[in-house]
């Protein structure tokens, strides 16, 4: 297993209703978090899922340490971790970034939004951290999730999140300029889910005992994932005076797909960290 970052990023949909009860068990430490949990209903309305979710990370070349590099989400829970322009306050994910938000006012909204991105290292060989393009692209999106009214949580879509964070890092100047790949997420209280993956970030869907959807990454070509960038104008005229482009795909490139989930499905969403190392069935038997 090469040295790598990764961050794996982990939902667990619970079949829920306002008379059932779930009953789990902590998370086992490992690369992923998980829960065991088990639900039961003794009436049968309109299915309801409420979600909880987990991250890990570990930046390249740093010492992974379970009791810091873990952050649980709890929809209930109005202090959910922010995400912050400050390098100071950043997880230990390096160049990988995540969010985890409900869409408009917490505690009352059910329907969850969440991403990871992948910073491309490449932008460190002419002196831009791509760290802060991730981060911040990030920040946006959770901003503009968590800052919806309750009118209209409920049509926010994965790809307009995805567009609205990269127009509004694009024009953050706390931003010189940088890449990243991205996989974002919309959950909803009916089982719906909704995912924009752009790059070789990406995501499985695990139901008991097998695979029921694996991610295909977009690539241009090895190891050069599609990628959101913004390049600064000298970069941009420099290449184009040796007759050369810059990568610049756009969220509208991003793969859509949709999925109906059930109560015991586990979706494990990462960057190529994750799955550079670990194949949809290491992560079943895990």
């Amino acid at each position: 297993m090469r040295a790598t970052k990764a961050l794996p990023l982990a939902l667990f949909p619970i079949l829920a209703s306002p008379t059932s009860a779930c009953l789990a068990t902590p998370p086992f430490l490992a690369h992923r978090d998980a829960y065991q949990c088990t639900a039961y209903s003794t009436t049968a309305p309109d299915p309801t899922f409420t979600y909880r979710l987990a991250a890990s990370f570990s930046g390249k070349g740093t010492r992974y340490r379970p009791q810091n590099d873990m952050y649980h989400f709890s929809p209930a829970s109005p202090a959910a971790r922010r995400t912050s322009p400050s390098k100071k306050h950043r997880p230990n994910s390096g160049q990988d970034a995540f969010f985890i938000a409900s869409i408009g006012p917490a505690p009352q909204s059910h329907t969850l939004a969440f991403a990871v991105a992948d910073g491309v290292g490449g932008w460190t060989d002419a002196g831009i951290d791509p760290a802060d393009f991730s981060h911040g692209l990030c920040r946006h999106m959770q901003e503009h999730a968590q800052n919806m009214s309750s009118g209209r949580a409920s049509a926010l879509r994965p790809l307009d999140l995805l567009q609205h964070g990269y127009d509004a890092v694009s024009a953050d100047p706390d931003v010189e300029g940088g890449g990243t790949t991205a996989c974002v997420a919309v959950a909803r209280p009916d089982g719906r889910l909704e995912v924009a993956n752009l790059g070789d970030s990406g995501f499985v869907q695990l139901r008991p005992g097998r695979i029921h959807y694996a991610s295909e990454p977009q690539t241009h070509a090895f190891n050069t994932p599609y990628q959101l960038s913004l390049v600064p104008p000298a970069m941009l005229a420099q290449s184009r005076a040796f007759g050369g482009d810059m990568l610049h795909d756009m969220p509208g490139d991003a793969t859509v797909s949709h999925h109906d989930v059930r109560h015991g499905d586990v979706f494990v969403f990462g960057s190529d960290g994750v799955w550079d190392n670990l194949s949809p069935a290491d992560v079943l038997r895990t």
